[in-house]
């Protein structure tokens, strides 16, 4: 598992991720989720 961001962007690198699918539950128990593109990721952004 990545523990640095450098780690989590090696792995996108090596593994050539195109995007993220970030899951999560809003405050009424519904699980929503919204699907970005690998591309809109930088180190700032963590």
């Amino acid at each position: 598992m990545a523990k640095t961001v450098d780690d989590v962007m090696a792995m996108v690198e090596e593994n050539e991720i195109k995007f993220v699918d970030f899951r999560f539950t809003d405050t009424r128990g519904k699980e929503q989720h919204v699907t970005v593109p690998v591309s809109h990721f930088d180190e700032d952004k963590f």
